[in-house]
């Protein structure tokens, strides 16, 4: 019972603390100068966002990948992943799983002794996400070497050329031009 009362007299202390900072700080003791007042950027409209949205929503260890990035819905596709190799060739990769795609990429490693997996770059969900690596591998083709089903290139000329192949793939097909195709099938 003495514990209780203890912690009681402990929670009130706390309380009266919190209480006299709080007084304090809403009365003539505040001093404003300290303190740097927060305002919200201003309002932009929707097309500048979308302009601003970075085409990469994860770039690093592929063990953090899974914690950071959900498996893509149906709805959402799925993503187009930059891979760089421990040997520092590139691979390209298009899965609604990232996480699932590591795990099974590390049970190669242990199986056929294939080079481990360094860094990760995965996109924003597309539907397309198959369409955008095939259009990023046809422009890396000269790159490519076929028997490890990797790209000779850094990482860096391989996102930079992802991203450009995802801006003419949106452009494409963009949301009025999906509404279009809709309604020319109704």
């Amino acid at each position: 019972m003495a514990e209780i009362a203890c912690v009681i007299e402990i929670e009130k202390e706390h309380f009266r603390a919190l209480f006299t900072l709080a007084y304090s700080i809403s009365n003539a003791n505040f001093d404003s100068t300290r303190y740097q007042r927060v305002t919200a950027p201003p309002r932009q409209s929707m097309k500048s966002k979308k302009a601003q949205k970075p085409f990469w929503l994860y770039d690093g260890s592929p063990d953090l990948a899974e914690l950071i990035v959900d498996a893509a819905t149906l709805t959402e596709g799925g993503y187009v992943i930059v891979i760089e190799l421990t040997s520092g060739l590139t691979r390209l990769a298009a899965t609604r799983h990232p996480g699932k795609y590591v795990t099974a990429w590390h049970q190669f490693v242990k199986r056929y002794g294939l080079p481990d997996i360094s860094r990760m770059i995965i996109s924003h969900p597309h539907l397309r996400y198959e369409a955008i690596k095939r259009g990023i591998a046809k422009s890396l083709a000269e790159y490519r070497d076929e028997e490890l089903d990797v790209y000779r290139l850094p990482v860096d000329a391989v996102t930079k050329n992802a991203e450009s192949v995802i801006e003419m793939l949106e452009g494409i097909s963009g949301p009025g031009q999906v509404k279009k195709l809709a309604g020319k099938a109704k």
